[in-house]
């Protein structure tokens, strides 16, 4: 605890923590489909057939007669197709689906890549936090300073859950409205916890940010107060206070009275 206490960027480990944990949940957003089956959304088809759609593609699952007849996923790339893995899985005509196979889709399913940048602007605080955390200057940046790049990292990461939210609400919507068929007629299409993992992370830089703001906005608002307390005093003739509590003449009387010496013993 005393390294810890003698460290002059102490104040940068909170900032630390919470950029470290927002980008291991940042990071793991990147591990949805196609890279597993971790995603955002899951369309569950007929017999057992299954569709996962995550930041970079899909996977897909085709079964019949609660066999599963094939699997697989999509190459990793910016932007894709709807219609793929719900074809694959075992709905052919759904490539015939205008509201599925069309431009808009694909160029929405890019902006998927404001994730990538909501991880790197993250990974930057981390490694701000980290600087600042093992500065040896005195003169390190305040937690104030922390707290406006956690808000900008912030902004990122709800830009990334915004898109997140448009894209898949309305794949989502497409699917159910399609009437595909899933297991005991429920909707197809169910947002899976990909989505909890951005809200957390965006969550936590966001909290952390505006707490770390507050002291620094309490603190200003007392000096205004009284800054403006001073001058109503001087506009009514009345002398501000000194340290001690005494008005300036009283403050300089008090400085003129002599102290006894020894030689008047």
């Amino acid at each position: 605890m005393g390294f810890l206490q003698n460290l002059p960027g102490i104040q940068a480990l909170p900032s630390l923590m919470v950029s470290f944990v927002s980008a291991i949940l940042l990071l793991a957003v990147h591990f949805t489909s196609p890279v597993s089956k971790f995603s955002f959304l899951h369309v569950q088809l007929e017999h057992g057939s299954a569709g996962w759609f995550g930041v970079f593609g899909y996977c897909y699952q085709k079964a019949g007669g609660g066999v599963i007849q094939d699997e697989g996923c999509s190459g990793t790339s910016v932007g894709y197709t709807i219609w793929e893995p719900l074809a694959l899985g075992g709905n052919a005509a759904v490539s015939e689906h205008s509201q599925f196979n069309n431009s808009f889709l694909r160029g929405l399913s890019r902006g998927l890549i404001v994730n990538t940048f909501a991880l790197v602007f993250t990974a930057l605080v981390v490694l701000f936090s980290l600087l600042v955390f093992f500065s040896s200057s005195t003169r390190a940046p305040s937690a104030r300073v922390l707290g406006i790049a956690q808000l900008i990292a912030a902004f990122f990461t709800f830009a990334a859950l915004i898109v997140d939210l448009i894209f898949f609400c309305d794949v989502k919507r497409r699917v159910d409205s399609a009437n595909l068929i899933g297991i005991d007629g429920r909707p197809s299409g169910s947002l899976e916890s990909a989505l909890w993992v951005i809200l957390v992370a965006f969550l936590l830089q966001a909290l952390f940010g505006i707490f770390s703001l507050i002291p620094h906005c309490y603190r200003q608002r007392r000096a205004r107060v009284r800054e403006a307390r001073q001058t109503r005093l001087i506009e009514q003739g009345i002398a501000p206070t000194s340290t001690y509590g005494y008005s300036a003449p009283q403050q300089q009387k008090a400085d003129d009275v002599e102290l006894p010496t020894y030689s008047k013993f």
